[in-house]
Protein backbone atom coordinates (compact mmCIF):
# COMPACT_ATOMS: atom_id res chain seq x y z
CA UNK A 1 0.00 0.00 0.00
CA UNK A 2 2.94 2.74 0.91
CA UNK A 3 4.69 1.63 -2.13
CA UNK A 4 1.11 2.55 -4.31
CA UNK A 5 0.72 6.08 -2.19
CA UNK A 6 5.12 6.83 -2.68
CA UNK A 7 3.99 5.65 -6.72
CA UNK A 8 1.31 8.30 -7.09
CA UNK A 9 3.28 11.30 -5.45
CA UNK A 10 5.78 10.52 -7.80
CA UNK A 11 3.14 10.70 -10.60
CA UNK A 12 1.47 13.82 -9.23
CA UNK A 13 5.06 15.47 -8.62
CA UNK A 14 5.79 15.23 -12.12
CA UNK A 15 2.88 16.32 -13.11
CA UNK A 16 2.85 19.70 -11.37
CA UNK A 17 6.44 20.17 -12.28
CA UNK A 18 6.20 19.77 -16.00
CA UNK A 19 2.96 21.94 -15.73
CA UNK A 20 4.88 24.48 -14.35
CA UNK A 21 7.20 24.81 -16.83
CA UNK A 22 5.37 24.76 -19.24
CA UNK A 23 3.08 28.26 -17.54
CA UNK A 24 6.50 30.25 -17.29
CA UNK A 25 5.68 32.75 -19.15
CA UNK A 26 7.94 33.76 -22.29
CA UNK A 27 9.34 36.98 -23.06
CA UNK A 28 9.21 37.79 -26.53
CA UNK A 29 12.20 39.35 -28.44
CA UNK A 30 10.67 41.92 -29.88
CA UNK A 31 8.92 42.85 -26.75
CA UNK A 32 12.14 42.90 -25.23
CA UNK A 33 14.02 44.93 -28.43
CA UNK A 34 10.97 47.32 -27.81
CA UNK A 35 11.38 48.12 -24.13
CA UNK A 36 15.60 48.61 -25.08
CA UNK A 37 14.25 51.22 -27.78
CA UNK A 38 12.17 53.26 -25.50
CA UNK A 39 14.82 53.27 -22.86
CA UNK A 40 17.26 54.55 -25.44
CA UNK A 41 15.68 57.66 -26.40
CA UNK A 42 17.41 60.49 -25.26
CA UNK A 43 15.87 63.92 -24.34
CA UNK A 44 19.42 65.32 -24.57
CA UNK A 45 20.13 64.00 -28.02
CA UNK A 46 16.53 65.29 -29.11
CA UNK A 47 17.65 68.97 -27.42
CA UNK A 48 21.34 68.86 -29.87
CA UNK A 49 19.16 67.74 -33.04
CA UNK A 50 17.19 70.78 -32.31
CA UNK A 51 19.79 72.93 -31.12
CA UNK A 52 21.48 72.51 -34.41
CA UNK A 53 18.73 73.10 -36.48
CA UNK A 54 17.35 76.30 -35.32
CA UNK A 55 21.19 77.69 -35.29
CA UNK A 56 22.48 80.06 -37.92
CA UNK A 57 25.61 78.41 -38.62
CA UNK A 58 26.56 81.51 -40.39
CA UNK A 59 26.28 83.81 -37.44
CA UNK A 60 28.60 83.66 -34.86
CA UNK A 61 27.66 81.71 -31.12
CA UNK A 62 24.61 79.89 -30.36
CA UNK A 63 21.36 81.03 -31.61
CA UNK A 64 17.86 80.56 -32.66
CA UNK A 65 17.80 82.76 -36.03
CA UNK A 66 18.33 79.71 -38.55
CA UNK A 67 15.78 79.52 -41.43
CA UNK A 68 14.88 76.09 -43.16
CA UNK A 69 12.34 78.13 -46.06
CA UNK A 70 12.35 75.52 -48.85
CA UNK A 71 13.36 78.55 -51.34
CA UNK A 72 16.22 79.98 -49.87
CA UNK A 73 19.13 77.81 -50.52
CA UNK A 74 22.18 80.35 -50.96
CA UNK A 75 21.73 80.66 -54.78
CA UNK A 76 21.51 84.08 -55.89
CA UNK A 77 22.59 85.67 -52.38
CA UNK A 78 19.59 83.84 -50.98
CA UNK A 79 20.16 82.33 -47.10
CA UNK A 80 21.34 78.69 -47.36
CA UNK A 81 19.60 77.64 -43.90
CA UNK A 82 17.38 74.90 -46.22
CA UNK A 83 20.72 73.54 -47.49
CA UNK A 84 22.86 73.56 -44.95
CA UNK A 85 20.79 71.30 -42.34
CA UNK A 86 19.65 69.02 -44.85
CA UNK A 87 23.46 68.05 -45.39
CA UNK A 88 23.40 68.21 -41.31
CA UNK A 89 20.78 65.60 -41.26
CA UNK A 90 21.84 63.52 -43.60
CA UNK A 91 25.28 63.80 -42.01
CA UNK A 92 23.60 62.63 -39.12
CA UNK A 93 21.60 59.50 -40.95
CA UNK A 94 25.48 58.37 -42.04
CA UNK A 95 27.13 58.88 -38.96
CA UNK A 96 24.77 55.87 -37.52
CA UNK A 97 25.72 53.88 -40.55
CA UNK A 98 22.06 54.28 -42.42
CA UNK A 99 21.98 53.70 -46.43
CA UNK A 100 21.37 57.58 -47.08
CA UNK A 101 20.39 59.86 -49.88
CA UNK A 102 19.07 63.20 -51.35
CA UNK A 103 16.22 63.09 -52.99
CA UNK A 104 16.43 66.83 -54.97
CA UNK A 105 13.12 68.81 -56.45
CA UNK A 106 12.47 72.34 -57.30
CA UNK A 107 10.52 74.94 -54.63
CA UNK A 108 9.50 78.04 -56.93
CA UNK A 109 12.68 77.83 -59.11
CA UNK A 110 14.97 76.99 -56.16
CA UNK A 111 16.55 73.42 -55.70
CA UNK A 112 15.62 71.90 -52.69
CA UNK A 113 16.01 68.82 -51.65
CA UNK A 114 13.89 65.57 -49.25
CA UNK A 115 16.63 63.39 -47.17
CA UNK A 116 16.26 60.02 -46.79
CA UNK A 117 17.92 57.03 -44.18
CA UNK A 118 17.25 53.38 -44.55
CA UNK A 119 17.67 50.15 -42.30
CA UNK A 120 17.38 47.15 -44.69
CA UNK A 121 15.13 44.23 -43.89
CA UNK A 122 15.21 40.60 -44.65
CA UNK A 123 11.81 41.74 -46.92
CA UNK A 124 14.08 44.43 -48.55
CA UNK A 125 11.63 46.24 -50.66
CA UNK A 126 8.40 46.09 -48.28
CA UNK A 127 9.27 49.27 -46.02
CA UNK A 128 7.65 51.04 -43.03
CA UNK A 129 8.21 55.20 -43.03
CA UNK A 130 8.89 57.82 -40.39
CA UNK A 131 8.56 60.79 -41.65
CA UNK A 132 8.77 64.75 -40.79
CA UNK A 133 9.10 67.74 -43.16
CA UNK A 134 12.20 69.85 -42.36
CA UNK A 135 11.80 73.55 -43.87
CA UNK A 136 10.13 75.85 -42.19
CA UNK A 137 8.16 79.54 -42.65
CA UNK A 138 7.66 82.85 -40.11
CA UNK A 139 4.80 83.97 -42.68
CA UNK A 140 2.96 84.91 -39.42
CA UNK A 141 6.07 87.25 -38.60
CA UNK A 142 5.68 88.91 -42.78
CA UNK A 143 9.60 87.46 -42.89
CA UNK A 144 11.02 83.79 -43.55
CA UNK A 145 14.41 84.65 -42.25
CA UNK A 146 14.76 84.18 -39.79
CA UNK A 147 12.83 81.36 -39.53
CA UNK A 148 13.82 79.30 -36.68
CA UNK A 149 11.00 76.54 -36.47
CA UNK A 150 11.48 74.90 -33.40
CA UNK A 151 8.22 72.86 -33.77
CA UNK A 152 7.05 73.30 -37.35
CA UNK A 153 8.56 71.27 -38.08
CA UNK A 154 12.36 71.09 -35.93
CA UNK A 155 10.32 68.93 -33.12
CA UNK A 156 8.95 66.28 -35.88
CA UNK A 157 12.33 66.17 -37.65
CA UNK A 158 14.48 65.73 -34.26
CA UNK A 159 12.03 62.76 -33.97
CA UNK A 160 13.25 61.02 -36.94
CA UNK A 161 16.43 61.29 -36.35
CA UNK A 162 16.39 60.21 -32.51
CA UNK A 163 14.02 57.28 -33.75
CA UNK A 164 16.76 56.04 -36.55
CA UNK A 165 19.84 56.48 -34.22
CA UNK A 166 17.41 54.39 -31.85
CA UNK A 167 16.42 51.91 -34.20
CA UNK A 168 19.67 51.40 -35.83
CA UNK A 169 21.29 50.91 -32.24
CA UNK A 170 19.22 47.55 -31.76
CA UNK A 171 21.64 46.00 -34.23
CA UNK A 172 18.91 43.79 -34.97
CA UNK A 173 17.65 42.54 -37.99
CA UNK A 174 14.41 43.38 -39.23
CA UNK A 175 12.02 41.63 -40.82
CA UNK A 176 10.86 44.67 -42.95
CA UNK A 177 12.63 47.77 -44.34
CA UNK A 178 12.57 51.01 -42.78
CA UNK A 179 12.63 54.54 -44.26
CA UNK A 180 13.72 58.18 -42.04
CA UNK A 181 12.90 60.87 -44.18
CA UNK A 182 13.14 64.13 -43.97
CA UNK A 183 11.03 66.21 -46.29
CA UNK A 184 11.39 69.59 -47.57
CA UNK A 185 8.72 71.86 -49.68
CA UNK A 186 6.11 71.04 -47.25
CA UNK A 187 5.60 74.57 -46.71
CA UNK A 188 4.52 75.29 -50.26
CA UNK A 189 1.66 72.39 -50.38
CA UNK A 190 3.86 69.28 -49.30
CA UNK A 191 5.88 69.30 -52.47
CA UNK A 192 8.73 67.37 -51.31
CA UNK A 193 6.21 64.42 -50.43
CA UNK A 194 4.10 64.57 -53.54
CA UNK A 195 7.59 64.19 -55.16
CA UNK A 196 8.70 60.91 -52.96
CA UNK A 197 5.14 59.32 -53.65
CA UNK A 198 5.47 60.52 -57.37
CA UNK A 199 8.79 58.27 -57.72
CA UNK A 200 8.56 55.08 -55.42
CA UNK A 201 10.34 52.80 -57.77
CA UNK A 202 7.79 49.52 -59.04
CA UNK A 203 7.78 46.92 -56.69
CA UNK A 204 8.37 48.58 -53.31
CA UNK A 205 5.72 48.26 -51.44
CA UNK A 206 5.09 50.95 -48.57
CA UNK A 207 3.58 48.98 -45.78
CA UNK A 208 2.86 52.28 -43.72
CA UNK A 209 4.02 55.51 -43.10
CA UNK A 210 4.11 57.54 -39.43
CA UNK A 211 4.30 61.41 -40.14
CA UNK A 212 4.88 63.52 -37.24
CA UNK A 213 4.45 67.33 -37.49
CA UNK A 214 4.63 70.01 -34.50
CA UNK A 215 4.85 67.57 -31.64
CA UNK A 216 6.67 69.90 -29.35
CA UNK A 217 3.73 72.55 -27.93
CA UNK A 218 2.44 71.30 -24.86
CA UNK A 219 2.41 73.91 -22.15
CA UNK A 220 -0.53 72.39 -19.94
CA UNK A 221 -0.77 68.72 -21.19
CA UNK A 222 1.30 65.99 -22.71
CA UNK A 223 -0.80 65.40 -25.63
CA UNK A 224 -0.58 64.07 -29.01
CA UNK A 225 -3.00 63.21 -31.60
CA UNK A 226 -2.44 60.23 -33.78
CA UNK A 227 -5.07 60.25 -36.60
CA UNK A 228 -4.74 57.31 -39.55
CA UNK A 229 -6.56 58.05 -43.10
CA UNK A 230 -9.52 55.77 -43.46
CA UNK A 231 -9.66 52.99 -45.91
CA UNK A 232 -6.45 52.24 -46.44
CA UNK A 233 -5.52 49.76 -43.18
CA UNK A 234 -3.77 53.03 -41.54
CA UNK A 235 -5.57 52.27 -38.14
CA UNK A 236 -3.13 49.71 -37.72
CA UNK A 237 -0.56 51.89 -37.04
CA UNK A 238 -2.40 54.56 -34.52
CA UNK A 239 -3.38 51.12 -32.73
CA UNK A 240 0.65 49.86 -32.16
CA UNK A 241 1.39 53.06 -31.26
CA UNK A 242 -1.50 53.51 -28.46
CA UNK A 243 -0.23 49.76 -27.55
CA UNK A 244 3.01 50.71 -26.77
CA UNK A 245 2.26 53.94 -24.84
CA UNK A 246 -0.16 51.61 -22.93
CA UNK A 247 1.75 48.47 -22.47
CA UNK A 248 5.45 50.55 -21.37
CA UNK A 249 4.10 53.08 -19.37
CA UNK A 250 5.02 55.63 -21.77
CA UNK A 251 2.04 57.58 -20.13
CA UNK A 252 1.77 60.52 -23.02
CA UNK A 253 -2.43 61.15 -23.19
CA UNK A 254 -3.40 60.43 -27.42
CA UNK A 255 -6.08 61.45 -28.42
CA UNK A 256 -6.83 59.06 -31.85
CA UNK A 257 -9.27 58.48 -34.61
CA UNK A 258 -9.81 58.78 -38.29
CA UNK A 259 -8.90 62.10 -40.26
CA UNK A 260 -8.44 63.13 -44.17
CA UNK A 261 -6.72 66.36 -43.00
CA UNK A 262 -4.55 66.88 -45.75
CA UNK A 263 -2.46 69.60 -44.09
CA UNK A 264 1.05 67.56 -43.77
CA UNK A 265 3.35 64.96 -45.70
CA UNK A 266 0.70 61.93 -44.45
CA UNK A 267 -1.92 62.96 -46.92
CA UNK A 268 0.42 62.45 -50.14
CA UNK A 269 0.28 58.56 -49.28
CA UNK A 270 -2.77 58.73 -47.84
CA UNK A 271 -4.32 60.36 -51.57
CA UNK A 272 -2.05 57.55 -53.18
CA UNK A 273 -3.91 54.76 -51.18
CA UNK A 274 -0.89 53.87 -48.76
CA UNK A 275 -1.26 53.32 -45.05
CA UNK A 276 -0.52 56.19 -43.17
CA UNK A 277 -0.67 58.05 -39.78
CA UNK A 278 -0.47 61.73 -38.74
CA UNK A 279 0.87 62.72 -35.19
CA UNK A 280 0.41 66.15 -34.12
CA UNK A 281 0.15 68.21 -30.37
CA UNK A 282 -3.11 68.94 -29.64
CA UNK A 283 -2.59 72.41 -28.44
CA UNK A 284 -2.01 72.87 -32.46
CA UNK A 285 -5.04 75.57 -32.58
CA UNK A 286 -3.41 77.59 -29.72
CA UNK A 287 -0.02 77.70 -30.64
CA UNK A 288 0.99 81.74 -30.29
CA UNK A 289 4.00 81.10 -31.95
CA UNK A 290 2.95 79.00 -35.39
CA UNK A 291 4.87 79.94 -38.43
CA UNK A 292 6.39 82.73 -36.48
CA UNK A 293 9.79 84.13 -35.95
CA UNK A 294 8.90 82.96 -31.82
CA UNK A 295 8.86 79.52 -32.43
CA UNK A 296 11.76 78.90 -30.63
CA UNK A 297 13.07 75.78 -28.53
CA UNK A 298 11.93 77.68 -25.05
CA UNK A 299 8.36 76.90 -26.02
CA UNK A 300 8.85 73.13 -26.51
CA UNK A 301 7.37 70.90 -23.69
CA UNK A 302 10.63 68.43 -24.23
CA UNK A 303 9.19 65.63 -21.77
CA UNK A 304 6.21 65.35 -24.55
CA UNK A 305 8.47 65.42 -27.17
CA UNK A 306 10.28 62.64 -25.80
CA UNK A 307 7.17 60.56 -24.80
CA UNK A 308 6.45 60.70 -28.35
CA UNK A 309 9.37 59.49 -29.48
CA UNK A 310 9.78 56.80 -27.61
CA UNK A 311 5.89 55.72 -28.27
CA UNK A 312 6.69 56.21 -32.31
CA UNK A 313 10.12 54.05 -32.03
CA UNK A 314 8.85 51.28 -30.22
CA UNK A 315 5.45 50.69 -32.30
CA UNK A 316 8.32 50.47 -35.14
CA UNK A 317 10.13 48.24 -33.80
CA UNK A 318 7.01 46.13 -33.44
CA UNK A 319 5.78 46.75 -36.75
CA UNK A 320 8.99 46.17 -38.87
CA UNK A 321 9.71 42.70 -36.99
CA UNK A 322 5.69 41.92 -37.37
CA UNK A 323 4.70 39.03 -39.61
CA UNK A 324 0.77 38.21 -39.30
CA UNK A 325 -0.85 42.31 -39.85
CA UNK A 326 -3.64 42.18 -42.18
CA UNK A 327 -3.23 43.60 -45.77
CA UNK A 328 -2.22 47.29 -45.94
CA UNK A 329 -5.25 47.93 -48.25
CA UNK A 330 -7.98 46.34 -46.00
CA UNK A 331 -10.70 48.72 -45.06
CA UNK A 332 -11.00 50.13 -41.48
CA UNK A 333 -13.04 48.08 -39.99
CA UNK A 334 -16.28 49.64 -38.68
CA UNK A 335 -15.64 53.01 -40.24
CA UNK A 336 -14.24 56.28 -38.31
CA UNK A 337 -13.98 55.88 -34.62
CA UNK A 338 -12.59 58.19 -31.99
CA UNK A 339 -11.23 57.03 -28.91
CA UNK A 340 -9.39 58.79 -26.12
CA UNK A 341 -6.82 58.67 -23.40
CA UNK A 342 -8.17 59.15 -19.59
CA UNK A 343 -8.72 63.02 -19.19
CA UNK A 344 -8.66 64.06 -22.41
CA UNK A 345 -12.42 65.28 -23.94
CA UNK A 346 -12.97 64.41 -27.88
CA UNK A 347 -12.32 65.69 -30.36
CA UNK A 348 -14.00 65.84 -34.22
CA UNK A 349 -11.06 64.98 -36.67
CA UNK A 350 -10.85 67.69 -39.53
CA UNK A 351 -12.03 66.26 -42.36
CA UNK A 352 -11.36 69.65 -44.70
CA UNK A 353 -9.29 72.07 -46.05
CA UNK A 354 -7.18 69.27 -47.52
CA UNK A 355 -3.77 69.90 -49.74
CA UNK A 356 -4.06 67.65 -52.72
CA UNK A 357 -0.75 68.03 -55.39
CA UNK A 358 -0.40 71.67 -55.60
CA UNK A 359 -0.78 71.33 -59.98
CA UNK A 360 -4.10 69.36 -59.62
CA UNK A 361 -6.85 70.91 -61.55
CA UNK A 362 -9.37 69.06 -59.35
CA UNK A 363 -8.74 71.83 -56.60
CA UNK A 364 -8.64 75.36 -56.16
CA UNK A 365 -6.05 76.80 -53.90
CA UNK A 366 -5.69 79.67 -51.27
CA UNK A 367 -3.01 81.02 -49.25
CA UNK A 368 -3.40 80.13 -45.64
CA UNK A 369 -6.22 82.41 -44.03
CA UNK A 370 -4.17 82.46 -40.83
CA UNK A 371 -1.83 84.59 -42.42
CA UNK A 372 -2.97 88.61 -42.81
CA UNK A 373 -4.00 90.46 -45.72
CA UNK A 374 -1.00 91.80 -46.62
CA UNK A 375 1.47 88.19 -46.54
CA UNK A 376 -1.21 86.33 -48.77
CA UNK A 377 1.50 85.22 -51.90
CA UNK A 378 2.48 81.86 -52.08
CA UNK A 379 6.00 82.77 -51.13
CA UNK A 380 5.26 83.39 -47.69
CA UNK A 381 1.96 81.02 -46.92
CA UNK A 382 1.07 77.22 -47.09
CA UNK A 383 -1.90 77.05 -50.00
CA UNK A 384 -5.00 75.26 -48.52
CA UNK A 385 -7.40 73.72 -51.42
CA UNK A 386 -11.07 72.81 -51.78
CA UNK A 387 -12.56 70.71 -54.54
CA UNK A 388 -13.49 72.39 -57.66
Amino acid sequence: MRKIFLILFLVLFLIGLSYTKKAKPKVSLASTHVKTAIERVSEQKLREYLTNLTDNDDIAGPDQKQTRYSPYNGEKGKPRGNRVEAEYIKSHFDSLGLESSFQDFTVGGAGTRNIIGRIKGRKENEVYILTSHMDSTAAMSGTNNPAPGADDNGSGTVLVMESARVLKSLGVSFEYSLEFIAFSGEEQGLIGSYYYVDHIPQGKVVKGVINVDMVGYGPNSECVNFYYWPNTGSNILTSKILEVNSKYNIELNIRTGSSTNGRSDHAAFGYAGKPAAFGYECGINNNPTYHSVQDTMDKINFSQLTKTAKAVAGALVELANAESLPSPNTPTPGGPTTTNSPGIPPTTPTATPVLPAPTSKLYNCYPDPKCSSGQKNIQLCPLICYPK
